[in-house]
């Protein structure tokens, strides 16, 4: 594996290493509960801090979005549980980060993202 992909390895690692308690699920509760409202949250200024830091951690990400729909559903009572899950499967290696580098460049369909 190249030197890139390795980094790219470690850091969904680091992101799939989800503690869903304190300060980051507070934050991640605002985040949640913004959308819900029909709000925003990632156009809230940085002089928010709950604002900059769901910035930092990317809750607007692939992760928190599917995550979601499931606190919708269940609330509060999600995190705890995925955390776990995703936690285990990672320590006990039965969940793989398998990095696939693509043969050709698809940059020239970046235009059509979110156009559905």
């Amino acid at each position: 594996m190249t030197a890139h992909g390795m980094r790219f390895v470690d850091e969904a690692r680091r992101n799939l290493r989800w503690r869903f308690d304190g300060q980051f699920r507070d934050d991640l509760r605002w985040y949640f509960e913004t959308r819900r409202a029909g709000g925003n949250p990632d156009a809230v200024s940085d002089d928010d801090e709950r604002a900059h830091r769901a910035r930092l951690r990317r809750f607007s990400g692939l992760g928190f979005s599917a995550l979601y729909p499931l606190w919708v559903a269940k609330g509060d009572d999600v995190f705890p549980t995925v955390a776990a899950q995703v936690g285990d499967a990672l320590f006990r290696e039965v969940g793989v980060i398998e990095p696939l580098v693509l043969p050709h460049a698809y940059s020239h369909l970046a235009p059509l993202v979110g156009v559905a």
